[in-house]
């Protein structure tokens, strides 16, 4: 009796093991987001504005989908120079980029399941 409490305890932690690793998955969940092969950069009421789309593929979608934005720069060195093998030394520089769509002061949620415009605003403040 003893060997088959055992037995069970260790085939529940397998089964549950099992399971919770499928479901965990993140590499596997992350090709399903699908973004736009092109940005554009449109002009509303005057103001530029930076558009992209987002969609998810699969059937069961993200509950919660957040977005971020980031803009990298590349600023070379005060004594940049070109090197041997054809490259340049820089500092690299991110900065937060503001959402207009989805709306970054209610926390930037998405609904994955249609095609979504995200968009940014290009003003003083945007690192655009």
């Amino acid at each position: 009796l003893f060997i088959i409490m055992v037995l069970s305890i260790l085939l529940d932690a397998l089964l549950l093991g099992l399971v919770w690793q499928r479901l965990s998955r993140a590499d596997i969940r992350g090709k399903s987001i699908l973004f736009s092969d092109k940005a554009i950069i449109r002009r509303i009421d005057g103001i530029p504005y930076f558009i992209f789309q987002v969609c998810e593929m699969r059937h069961h979608t993200l509950v919660e989908g957040h977005v971020r934005c980031y803009c990298v720069r590349r600023f070379p060195n005060q004594d940049s120079q070109l090197r041997d093998d054809g490259y340049i030394h820089a500092h690299l520089q991110q900065q937060a980029m503001r959402l207009q769509i989805p709306d970054d002061e209610l926390g930037g949620f998405l609904f994955m399941g249609l095609p979504s415009l995200v968009v940014h605003r290009i003003d003083a403040w945007s690192p655009l």
